[in-house]
């Protein structure tokens, strides 16, 4: 009685048999021999979640295998995924290559495929849910590549860090103190701050002595670069 040259259970008189996949006639039992089938069928069907559990469930059941079997099986697995991913993509470039053309028909009404609201022909954009019949699709390797892209940049960018300070007028005339206003800016700078925005706020009015004044807090906002961009 011979053991599946996957999983290394035992296979009985009838419940095994050899694969056609891999092209190394490998004897399986009935269950790995269904997984092989079952990647063979969702490679050619563009499956994508039943792709990905098969997928999962054949590595799991090849880590029992002799290091031969499993790179032979792997290489399936491998070859499978290519031939899937290669396959989706023209699909998914066909699909909106067919979506495209049909946006720009002059005389056909289309349905949005997320609210599946009618789109009149002479509009390219759906007025219920937004969704645009011009916007490319991405697959999930494009948008994961784009993120990857996006995140590398910023770690090029330079960094900095920001402060903010602030100098409130005079409690009685509501005057605004020049020379502590400098000696704020001076002390910051001599440590590598850059004032980059002023702005004033209101926060009462007061009247003593017979006048009114506006009292205002001026804010300063510093700027300081911690690491050059790349």
């Amino acid at each position: 009685m011979a053991n599946c040259s996957i999983c290394g259970k035992s296979c009985g008189l009838m419940s095994g048999g050899k694969e056609p996949y891999t092209g190394h006639n490998l004897l399986v039992c009935n269950e790995c021999g269904a997984l092989l089938k079952q990647l063979d069928s969702t490679t050619k069907l563009l499956n994508n979640d039943e792709f990905d559990s098969v997928k999962s469930a054949i590595e799991t059941a090849i880590l029992k295998a002799t290091p031969q079997n499993r790179e032979i099986v792997s290489s399936l697995v491998k070859s499978s995924e290519e031939t899937f991913k290669k396959k989706l993509a023209e699909k998914e470039e066909a699909d909106f290559k067919n979506t495209n053309a049909s946006s720009h028909s002059v005389n056909k009404d289309r349905i949005c495929p997320v609210c599946k609201k009618v789109i009149a022909a002479h509009e390219f954009k759906c007025s219920n849910c937004g969704y645009s019949l011009e916007e490319v699709f991405l697959t999930k390797e494009q948008k994961n590549s784009i993120l990857a892209s996006k995140q590398a940049q910023i770690l090029k960018n330079a960094f900095y860090e920001y402060k903010v300070e602030i100098v409130s007028d005079s409690g009685v005339l509501g005057k605004t103190s020049k020379t502590e206003l400098e000696d704020t800016i001076m002390s910051y700078a001599l440590n590598g701050w850059r004032l980059c925005s002023v702005t004033t706020n209101e926060i009462g009015k007061n009247a003593v002595l017979g006048i009114n004044t506006t009292l205002n807090n001026t804010i300063l906002i510093f700027e300081r670069c911690i690491k050059s961009a790349e």
